[in-house]
């Protein structure tokens, strides 16, 4: 059976798990860094980074950027983050995300949605009457490869890092939005918010398809989807251009933590599947640069029995 549900996609920024300290330098969706102190118990430090236009999407309301706090080396502050401003000195909301906690989170996260340029100021104060210096650092969501905009040169790399984990070969720092040490889905939606379309927005759709030399040639069992005479196979695809399709992993439904596949400028993609014997369901979730997505169920039946056509005879 085939299932199509179309939503409007909510860019949610994730309740994070806590954090582990992390050793090296920033990662490559870095936009800034600057430091300050606070010299006395409950004083509230003002640090700020530049916001350039290139950093903000054409087109889109607001930009996601995470803003991230921590004392530097030998520092006694346990800091919060008090407020967040943006250029002018206007307060923006920021969504918490996690707390300091000495020995184990180095650091306190927040998240914000900018739609101007220029500096973006957080206020610092130390919780538990701590004082001591901090670095301040603020990142763009989705820019993979550090050139300072979110398009289609960070899809694939982001696709590569999908499910990954900080520590395994695949794991890419830039590709987690929150700093959280894993990459799922929560950032691919945040990916997507600031992604630059490469197309006119228009209603989100897919067709989906065995490509040709895997599809039997001779009648066999109907359903929705796709019916083979192989175990390995070919799903194509057509979608919104620069789009993210997400498959579900062979033991889960509808969460989406399988691998994740990039529709070209032209909007084709392409996924691998391995058939068991008898219906196997394939679901994708496609999420486009509209704040779309759309799940698509794609079956596909393998007789696991049945010969090549070339050698029927």
């Amino acid at each position: 059976m085939t299932t199509r549900r179309t939503v409007r996609a909510r860019p949610c920024l994730e309740s994070l798990e806590t954090r582990l300290v992390q050793s090296g330098g920033f990662p490559a969706n870095a936009i800034g860094t600057s430091t300050g102190v606070v010299a006395a118990p409950g004083e509230v430090v003002a640090a700020s980074v530049a916001v350039a236009p290139r950093n903000l999407t054409p087109g889109k309301n607001s930009t996601i950027l995470g803003v991230f706090v921590q004392p530097t080396t030998g520092s006694g502050l346990h800091p919060r983050i008090v407020a967040v401003e943006e250029n002018g000195g206007v307060k923006i909301p920021f969504k918490q995300g996690r707390p300091f906690l000495a020995g184990y989170n180095d650091q306190v996260a927040a998240f914000v949605k900018v739609d101007r340029p220029g500096p973006l100021t957080v206020l610092v104060s130390g919780s538990k009457h701590t004082t001591g210096a901090f670095l301040y650092e603020a990142t763009l969501a989705g820019d993979l490869n550090g050139d300072g905009v979110v398009n289609q040169a960070d899809l694939p790399l982001f696709a590569a890092a999908y499910m990954s984990r900080r520590g395994e070969p695949a794991y890419n720092a830039a590709a987690d939005f929150n700093q959280n040490g894993r990459v799922n889905l929560y950032d691919a939606m945040a990916l997507m918010h600031n992604l630059a379309p490469e197309s006119p927005a228009k209603p989100l759709q897919v067709i989906v398809n065995l490509q040709p030399k895997d599809q039997t040639p001779y009648p066999t069992s109907v359903n929705s989807g796709g019916a083979t005479y192989l175990k390995n196979v070919t799903i194509l695809g057509q979608t919104t251009p620069g789009s993210l399709v997400i498959t579900d992993s062979k033991a889960e439904t509808y969460t989406f933590t399988g691998k994740a596949y990039v529709a070209s400028s032209t909007g084709f993609f392409s996924i691998p599947a391995s058939n068991s014997a008898g219906l196997n369901n394939n679901d994708l979730l496609i999420l486009d640069p509209f704040g779309h997505k759309l799940i698509r169920s794609y079956p596909i039946f393998w007789n696991a029995f049945a010969q090549p056509h070339s050698k029927l005879g």
